[in-house]
C-alpha cells in the first residue's frame, strides 16, 4: 500500500470497542467511500472529523479551488469600465499577448484587432464580439524575415483581465492610497491593507496640523498642474485656440499659477501641434518619394519587357538561320545569353517594384493612422489625469476635515472612545454616488473609500 488508510472518529471521540477494527467502528454511510469521499462529506458539513495529514491537505487543496472558482466567477459576471486592463492573447502570432486599457470612452484599441466598444460587457461578450468582427481576416505577419499570412478564427482570440482598476483608501489610515482589487475583497480588507484607521495623537496635533497645511498646499498646486495638463489635452483634441483657457480651468489656473507657467502650457500646446503637422508632412515626403520610385520601376519594367521580347525574337530567329545552316552556334549561344539576362532584368525589377508598393501602402496606413494614435494616446492620457485628480480632491477633503477636527480639539483625554464612518464613493456612468458602508461590505474595483473622523 502506498499510503495508510486514514481513521475517522466521531465527534464524540468514541474509542472502538475490543476486537473491532476502525473500519468497522466506521460510520455506515462512510465506509463504501475513500479518503476523498470522506474529504468532500466533512467538507461539506458532515459531523466527523479527519485524523488525516493528508484529508488536511485536500481540505486546503479544496479552499484554493473554491477561492480560484469564485475568483473566475467573479471576472466572469464582472462588465469592464474605463481604467481596467485586459490581457489579449491571439493564436497564430507567435502566441502574441497584449495588455490594453479601457479608456474613458469605453474602448479598447488592440494591435491587429483593432479598436472595440468594452465598457458595460463581460469578457465573454468583449470576446465573442472581437471574435466575430474579426474573424475571416487576413493578417501578414513577419518571423525570422520572413512573411506568412494568418486567417482568423472565432476561436482563436482569448480575452482575461490583467489588472482591475485599484480601490482608492483615503482619510484616516495609516497609509492613504490605491490598493490593487481582488475578486471579494471587502472594506474592512482594504483599510487593513492600507495601514488601518490612523486616528490623531494629542501631543503630536500641532505638527500634524503644520504637515496637513503644508500637504494640502502642495495638492492645490498639483491639482492646478494637472489641471493645465486637461487644458492641453482638450486644446489637443478640439482644435481649439491656445488664448485663455476655457472657464472651467480658468479660475484654478489664474488663481494658483503665474502667468509664466501658463505661457509654458501654450507654448507646449503649439509644440504638439507643430510636431503633428512635421510628422504628417515628413510622411507625405515619404510617400512622393515612394511613389516617384514606383513610376520610375513601372516604367523600367515596361522597357525591360520589351528589350526582353525582342531577344527572344532574336533568338528565335537565329535558331531559325541556324537549321538552314546561316547561323553559328556561337551567334545562337550569344544570343541566349542576352535573352536570359533581358527576362532576369524584368524578373528583378518587378519584385522591386512589388516592394516599393508595399512601403507605399505602409506610408499612406501611417499617414491615415497618425492622428488616430496622438488621439487614441491623448484620451488615454485624459483619463489617467482626471482619475488622478479625482483622487487628490478627495484626498484634499480628507485633509480639510482633518484640519477642521484638529482645530476644534484644544483638549483630548487619554483614553477617550472615537469612532469613525467609512463612505464609498462610486462610479456610476457619468454620476457619483456617495454612502456609507459598514466594514463588511463587498468592494467594486475603482471604489474610492473615505474614512471620516466621528467626535
Amino acid at each position: 500500500m502506498c499510503c495508510t488508510r486514514p481513521e475517522f472518529t466521531s465527534v464524540l471521540d468514541k474509542r472502538p470497542e475490543q476486537g473491532q477494527s476502525d473500519k468497522d467502528q466506521m460510520p455506515f454511510s462512510l465506509r463504501p467511500y475513500g479518503a476523498a469521499r470522506a474529504g468532500e462529506m466533512l467538507m461539506s458539513g458532515y459531523p466527523f472529523r479527519v485524523k488525516s495529514v493528508r484529508l488536511g491537505g485536500l481540505a486546503l487543496l479544496g479552499a484554493l479551488i473554491m477561492s480560484m472558482l469564485a475568483s473566475a466567477a467573479f471576472a466572469e459576471a464582472y462588465r469592464l469600465g474605463p481604467g481596467d486592463r485586459v490581457r489579449v492573447q491571439v493564436a497564430g502570432i507567435d502566441n502574441m499577448l497584449h495588455a490594453a486599457t479601457v479608456d474613458e470612452t469605453g474602448r479598447v484599441r488592440i494591435p491587429y484587432l483593432g479598436t472595440h466598444t468594452a465598457a458595460g460587457l463581460t469578457l465573454d461578450q468583449l470576446n465573442q464580439n472581437i471574435a466575430l468582427a474579426t474573424a475571416g481576416e487576413q493578417l501578414t505577419v513577419s518571423r525570422d524575415g520572413r512573411e506568412r499570412v494568418v486567417v482568423l478564427g472565432e476561436r482563436d482570440i482569448f480575452i482575461d483581465i490583467d489588472a482591475y482598476r485599484p480601490v482608492t483608501v483615503l482619510g484616516m489610515v495609516a497609509s492613504p492610497g490605491r490598493i490593487a482589487f481582488e475578486p471579494g475583497m471587502r472594506a474592512r480588507t482594504a483599510i487593513g491593507m492600507a495601514g488601518g484607521i490612523a486616528f490623531p495623537r494629542a501631543e503630536t496635533r500641532f505638527d500634524q496640523m503644520l504637515s496637513q497645511r503644508t500637504r494640502l498646499e502642495e495638492l492645490r498646486q498639483t491639482e492646478a498642474w494637472l489641471v493645465a495638463d486637461l487644458w492641453r489635452i482638450d486644446s489637443l483634441l478640439s482644435g481649439a485656440e491656445t488664448g485663455a483657457p476655457p472657464e472651467e480651468y480658468a479660475e484654478i489656473l489664474r488663481a494658483r499659477m503665474p502667468q509664466d507657467d501658463l505661457d509654458i502650457i501654450r507654448q507646449r500646446i503649439d509644440y504638439a501641434r507643430e510636431k503633428l503637422e512635421r510628422d504628417r508632412d515628413d510622411i507625405e515626403a515619404r510617400i512622393a518619394l515612394t511613389l516617384s520610385r514606383t513610376d520610375f520601376l513601372e516604367t523600367a519594367v515596361a522597357q525591360y519587357e520589351i528589350s526582353a521580347a525582342s531577344e527572344q525574337q532574336r533568338l528565335e530567329n537565329l535558331q531559325t538561320l541556324t537549321e538552314r545552316g546561316f547561323a553559328t552556334a556561337n551567334a545562337i549561344d550569344t544570343a541566349r545569353l542576352a535573352a536570359f539576362n533581358a527576362s532576369s532584368r524584368v524578373l528583378t525589377t518587378q519584385a522591386d517594384l512589388a516592394g516599393t508598393e508595399r512601403d507605399l501602402q505602409s506610408l499612406r496606413l501611417s499617414r491615415d493612422g497618425l492622428e488616430d494614435e496622438l488621439r487614441q494616446r491623448l484620451l488615454e492620457d485624459r483619463l489617467r489625469i482626471r482619475q488622478r485628480l479625482a483622487e487628490l480632491r478627495v484626498t484634499q477633503s480628507g485633509l480639510r476635515q482633518a484640519l477642521a477636527v484638529s482645530a476644534m480639539m484644544e483638549s483630548d483625554a487619554e483614553g477617550a472612545s472615537r469612532s469613525y464612518r467609512i463612505v464609498l464613493h462610486r462610479r456610476d456612468g457619468d454620476e457619483e454616488i456617495s454612502r456609507d458602508i459598514a466594514p463588511g461590505d463587498a468592494l467594486a474595483p475603482g471604489d474610492e473609500l473615505e474614512i471620516l473622523l466621528i467626535e
